[in-house]
């Protein structure tokens, strides 16, 4: 209730104080004329006005804040990565016999372009890629998953990550597949049914992985050349 008063109060102090000046104005001078001629041009500003301030200077200004926060995002993406996301990329892509066959054709260089980088992206995105869980050390990477799950609680606090939806789904998928190995105690003796579990959890944790590491690369080609250069040398997606 109090809020509706205030937005109500708001508007009619501000109308109320030009009426005041404008009897002003007219007890001093008498001209009617005069004030009806700036009015009416006052008027016919607005238009303008809303054009250049909230649509012209806005747009400006929320395109230098969503590129602050891209900046910031895959930054935090860079540091995910060197921590823990290549490794499990390229534990991933071990186990993924397509995959391997086809490294020549998605492997990054230097000198790609950024549609040559585009063009890997859309063949990642459009393949359901698959692991084969027998060429993976399930002990291994559950040991390794417990291990940075507080690294992977840290990003979480950050809210510029929060509003990148692969990531939160990557991180969800992480936190889930970890999960799956906690209840089961002992990666060793799981069930061939628990096994298929984790597969299917291993693969979609996978390939939210590759899509998010192809748009970290196409992000540092178009704005980081040098720390590109030096990304496609430690490049999960290298011939085997």
């Amino acid at each position: 209730m109090k809020k509706h008063i205030t937005q109500f109060f708001i508007p009619l102090t501000l109308i109320s104080s030009s009426l005041f000046f404008y009897a002003i104005h007219y007890i001093i001078f008498k001209d009617m004329h005069h004030i009806f001629l700036y009015l009416i041009g006052d008027i016919a500003f607005i238009p303008l006005e809303v054009l250049l301030v909230t649509v012209i200077i806005h747009k400006i200004l929320n395109d230098r804040e969503k590129q602050r926060a891209l900046e910031k995002m895959n930054m935090i993406l860079g540091v995910f990565f060197s921590e823990a996301g290549k490794k499990m990329l390229k534990t991933f892509i071990d186990a993924d016999a397509v995959i391997k066959v086809k490294l020549t054709d998605l492997k990054i260089h230097p000198d790609m372009t950024d549609k040559n980088i585009k063009n890997i992206q859309y063949t990642l995105k459009k393949v359901n890629w698959h692991t084969e869980i027998e060429h993976i050390k399930i002990v291994e990477l559950a040991e390794f998953l417990l291990l940075k799950r507080d690294f992977f609680m840290k990003l979480l606090e950050n809210p510029v990550l929060l509003e990148h939806n692969i990531f939160t789904d990557l991180m969800q998928s992480l936190f889930h597949l970890e999960d799956e190995f906690t209840q089961r105690m002992d990666a060793r003796n799981m069930s061939a049914a628990d096994i298929q579990h984790i597969q299917i959890d291993i693969n979609r944790t996978y390939n939210y992985l590759l899509e998010i590491w192809i748009m970290y690369m196409r992000y540092l080609r178009n704005t980081h050349p040098y720390l590109f250069a030096f990304a496609t040398k430690t490049n999960p997606l290298a011939q085997i």
